[in-house]
């Protein structure tokens, strides 16, 4: 996997318009509260450092988190939140009741490590040999627990319900849905999600974006009957899957995250609108008579797939292969994070009057070959999705999940328990009502 170069510098504004008035209390009063917040989490610091490099040693595999799922626990017993354990297997969810009625807002971190056998470039290194937290959600959990201790340290000054929602089985996108069918939504239907994820940005830079986070992975199929020259055939139907690739001529794989012309933190990113085909076309029989040929592709949204796939059928179906085409179709393997747009306005608009608009900043691509199981979640109901900083071009630190070389800066821990709890403070003074999902 490449390495992505780290932006020295990313600073963008949101419009004016962008940023609503949401806080019910004095300017005065909001400024103290969020100044209190920021101590509080200052004054942890040290404890959540120790806590993430100890989940760092101890990394689990998807459906193994036991271990984590024990320290999860008993510090969310030391809070004194009502804790369920075993929830869609090592699932813990840690429930905050405010002093006050109230919305209720579910906090998902994720638990999971990775198969990795790349070297462990810290002091604190990985005591299970091909087992490694290379994806950073040593650092997601130890964030979410930050924000219940601040949180709680603060309670009855909270109107409504936060869920902390610490999920296994994350990498293998089925944590989320092992969740939703052991009946969490059933007993407390939240009115939005919300989750992050570490990624290459400076330490402590937040983005975010509506809509698509993550591009779709599809499976694109051409199905043809009476095949007889296997060969011949997928020469031609390569062709015409080269020529799914939207803007013609860019290489949208390639282009790294935090280029600073093309990059999805660019507004002229080249990842807004695309098609990408990925890999090697394979041809292979179904049956008797039928032959189908797949490929693998990635999409910034369901819509511009739809409309290449409109144009394969149109040049299929003039071309030679006219007669031997049975069907050509196109399916996502799972669904992407789809952030809703009134809820990630007001959100990062919440932020940006916070902590700044250089530290707050949108995005504008949508990101190929990732995704994330959070998804499964938004279907029930809406949230939303943040990528947090965790890198430091100084220290030479990339934190680019699933990297050979992924390693955090940890400052940006700090910085992630003082936006959300702020975040989560606020959204309860101005309730979001449980909508449709869009």
């Amino acid at each position: 996997m490449r390495t992505y170069r780290i932006a020295h510098t990313i600073i963008a504004f949101l419009s004016a318009a962008m940023i609503l008035l949401w806080c019910t209390s004095s300017p005065a009063q909001e400024s103290a509260i969020h100044k209190a917040i920021e101590n509080c989490a200052e004054s942890i610091s040290d404890s959540l450092l120790s806590l993430r490099r100890d989940l760092h040693r101890h990394p689990e595999l998807s459906g193994r988190e036991a271990r984590t799922s024990k320290v999860v626990t008993e510090y969310l017993n030391s809070l004194g939140l009502s804790v369920m354990s075993n929830v869609g297997g090592y699932g813990v969810v840690g429930i905050l009741e405010g002093g006050k009625p109230g919305p209720t807002y579910l906090w998902r971190a994720d638990m999971d490590a990775n198969a990795d056998s790349s070297a462990d470039n810290v002091e604190f290194k990985s005591v299970f040999p091909g087992v490694k937290h290379s994806c950073g959600h040593d650092v997601h959990t130890t964030i979410a627990l930050g924000i219940a201790k601040v949180l709680s340290s603060m309670r009855e000054k909270l109107s409504g319900t936060v869920l902390f929602l610490f999920q296994p089985a994350e990498e293998n996108l089925t944590g989320a849905k092992a969740v939703i069918d052991a009946g969490l939504f059933e007993r407390r239907k939240p009115d939005a999600n919300f989750a992050l994820h570490i990624g290459p940005l400076p330490a402590g830079l937040l983005t975010a974006k509506p809509l698509e986070m993550f591009a779709f992975r599809m499976r694109v199929r051409i199905e043809l009957k009476d095949v007889t020259d296997q060969d011949e055939t997928l020469k031609i139907c390569a062709g015409f899957l080269k020529e799914l690739n939207t803007p013609s001529g860019v290489n949208i794989l390639a282009v790294p995250l935090d280029d600073r012309e093309k990059g999805a933190f660019n507004p002229g990113s080249a990842l807004t609108n695309y098609v990408a085909v990925a890999g090697t076309p394979r041809i292979r029989k179904e049956g008797d008579r039928i032959t189908v040929v797949e490929s693998l592709a990635f999409s910034s949204s369901d819509s511009i797939m739809g409309a290449a796939i409109a144009r394969m059928r149109a040049t299929v179906g003039s071309s030679p292969l006219k007669h031997q085409l049975v069907n050509i179709s196109c399916a996502p393997w799972h669904p992407t994070v789809t952030n809703d747009p009134e809820l990630t306005e007001m959100s990062m608009g919440i932020l940006q009057k916070i902590y700044g608009n250089e530290r707050i900043v949108p995005l504008y691509g949508v990101i190929p070959r990732f995704n994330d199981d959070f998804a499964f979640l938004q279907k029930e109901t809406r949230g939303v999705y943040f990528f947090l900083g965790g890198s430091s071009a100084e220290q030479g630190i990339i934190a680019m999940p699933h990297a050979p070389n992924f390693t955090v800066d940890e400052r940006c821990i700090g910085m992630g328990v003082k936006y959300f709890s702020s975040l989560l403070y606020e959204l309860q003074l101005k309730p979001v009502k449980r909508m449709p999902i869009h």
